[in-house]
Parts: structure tokens; sequence; C-alpha cells
């Protein structure tokens, strides 16, 4: 027997499973992260370095005590990456990059000597994305704060301007960029876990200046794991500011190596300071400390490229012509106390923050707003 559509009560609508636990905060991320290690046989020897904690400032000081304890063991290293890796995918369930041929070599050549080339980015794409940066205000840094807003020009006074995340992440051209799946493919097999947006940035670098900052050689150590995603927007030649990498100084082996090098105690401790207190290196340290120079990345505008930038490295300063370029920072956890822009979902194009998009961006943008 039918029922009467005309007296048929409506079914109430059955909640739609979500794909995968969303997270508001990086202090979320870190509980969680602890509760899952007490939880998990393979936790055992992590337990006392990721205690469950109070605040999100206290899940920052335990993140950074342990990446320097981990910097030189590769065994630790590598617990630490496949714990997050399982967390992520079992616990939260993140959604999955499928896995590629070319993403796999990729991600082989990363782990090898540190950086790779991506397929170059279309020349129309970069021309878009260029004209979407053009009316944006860029921001020189002055130490740890940033100048008022600045035209194009008047920023030429200074080596480098930046414009800032809030900004890029409302531009089409640029999510496109972020989310780009060959790099983000080859991204997630290197990592051994779903990778999140932890850093972007777009920048000139200006001629005409002394070399300074990141324009000298250091390390970066930004999460357990993390690759850096480049996108030249101006043709980059020896004289224009390429991406200087020494290959093979990016991994815990390479730093023990380095040090190792050291004859006593005194000249390894020298070496181990020189490496991780040392901000800024020089070019003769770096060959004399290392054993090579540094590859000097060029291409056209259009060209890509993902590196591990725990490697040694530095933006050769411009002698004639300005280097524009943009660059995503993808890691395996926050690295953060605090959530890394306040940027309202509803200011992204319509559709595009879903499944996956939501779980590489929500650092950055407000899902509620």
């Amino acid at each position: 027997m039918t029922q009467d559509p005309e007296t048929a009560k409506p079914e109430t609508a059955k909640p739609v499973p979500l794909p995968y636990q969303r997270l508001a905060t990086p202090g979320a991320w870190y509980r969680g992260f602890a509760d899952y290690l007490l939880a998990v046989p393979e936790g055992r020897p992590l337990r006392a370095m990721f205690p469950m904690p109070t605040d999100a400032a206290q899940a920052l000081e335990r993140h950074r005590h342990v990446l320097s304890r981990a910097l030189l063991n590769p065994p630790m290293e590598q617990a630490i990456a496949a714990a997050i890796g399982g967390y992520a995918r079992d616990r939260l369930k993140m959604p999955i990059c499928p896995p590629t041929d070319e993403g796999e070599a990729i991600a082989d050549e990363i782990d090898d000597r540190g950086w790779s080339t991506l397929p170059a980015w279309d020349d129309s794409a970069v021309e878009r994305l260029r004209a979407a940066l053009d009316p944006l205000p860029v921001f020189a840094k002055q130490g740890a704060a940033r100048s008022e807003a600045l035209s194009l020009e008047a920023a030429r006074r200074h080596n480098v301007a930046e414009y800032k995340a809030e900004d890029l992440l409302r531009l089409p051209e640029v999510l496109s960029f972020v989310t780009e799946p060959t790099a983000l493919a080859a991204t997630e097999r290197y990592l051994g876990a779903p990778p999140m947006l932890i850093a972007l940035v777009a920048w000139w670098s200006f001629p005409g200046h002394e070399a300074r900052d990141a324009q000298r050689f250091h390390l970066d150590i930004d999460d357990h794991r993390f690759v850096k995603h480049f996108l030249y927007l101006t043709d980059v030649d020896e004289t224009s500011g390429p991406h200087a990498y020494v290959e093979r100084t990016h991994r815990p082996r390479d730093y023990g190596a380095i040090i190792g090098q050291g004859r006593g105690e005194t000249e390894r401790k020298r070496l181990f300071e020189w490496l991780f207190q040392t901000l800024r290196k020089s070019d003769a340290d770096v060959a004399r400390h290392t054993g090579r120079h540094a590859t000097r990345i060029t291409g056209p505008a259009g060209t890509r490229f993902l590196a591990m930038t725990r490697g040694l490295h530095k933006g050769v300063a411009p002698e004639k012509r300005a280097r524009l370029l943009i660059q995503a920072t993808y890691g395996i956890s926050p690295a953060s106390a605090k959530r890394l822009a306040d940027v309202p979902a509803s200011a992204l194009p319509p559709g595009l923050f879903a499944p996956p998009t939501d779980a590489l961006l929500w650092l950055f943008v407000d899902r509620a707003r």
C-alpha cells in the first residue's frame, strides 16, 4: 500500500558524513596527535616527545624542541614522519593524492639531491598570474616587521618586497598554483603524509642592492618534513637572481657527514654551530665545508621546481633585472601555534573550498565565514 503524497511526512534529511575530520585550530591538531600516539603501539617511542599540550603555545615549543633533536637522527625523523602520516590518514581521514609515476620519480629525485624540476607553467597562465598581482600592494621587510603598503616603484628602494598571503589566496590563479596536481602528488610521495600549506609568499627581488638575509646561504627548518614549490614569474638567468641550491645537504645523514669532517670534538662542535647557529653563511664557507658548489636554477618565466630547503640554499641577489617568483610551502604538521591567516572561505572562488582543497588550506582559510 502506497502512502498518499499529500499526507506523507517528509523524511528527516540525514547528515552527510564529512570525508575527514576538520580541525579548527593548530592546538586541536597537536592534541589529536598526542592522543593518537597513546592509542597505537607504534606511537610508544614518541609519546614522551609529544605529550598532550595544554595550549597551542606549548605545542609549538615542543614542536621546535623535537625538530632540533631529529635533525641529526635519521631513524627519529623517519619515525615522526611515519606517525604523522598514520595520524593524518587513519585518524583524520585526510584526502590522499592519487600516486602517479611522474610524482614518484620527482619525489625520488628530491630525496636524492634535494630538489627536482616540474613541468613548466603555461605562458598564458603566467601572464594571468602576473596581471592578477599587478594591482596588489607589496611590503618590504624591516627586520621581523613589514613596511607600510608600497607601490612597486617605491619598493625598488629595497632588496625585496613581498605580497601578503591573505591577498594571494583570493586569486584563482594562485590557488591553481597551490593545488597543482603534479606538485601535490610528488610532495605527498616525498613527505609520506598528506600535505598542508604552511606558508605562501610571492616576492620581488630588485637589483642594485647588496645581498642580505635570504640572499645569503642558509637552511630552513620549517617542519619535520616539508617541500617548497617555486614558480618563476619572470625570466631568470645568471644575472637576475637564480635560486642556488647545494645538492645533498638536506638529509640528517648529510648534516652528520658535514659535522663528521671535524677532527676532534672541538672542531665537530664548531661545524655544528656553523651549520645550525650561523644564520647566514658565506659562499666560501659553504664550498669548504660541503666540498661542492651550488646548482643555480635558471629558466624562463613559467619554470617550476620543488625543493627541500632544509638543504643549504639562497636566492642570488639580482644584478641586472628584477626577479618575481611565488612559493608555496607544504608540510605535514601545523608548525605554528596559531592560524597563519584568516581568509574567509566566501572570499575564494565559488566551490573551490571543498575537499581536498579545504584540507590543504585549513591553516589559512576560515571555513565558517
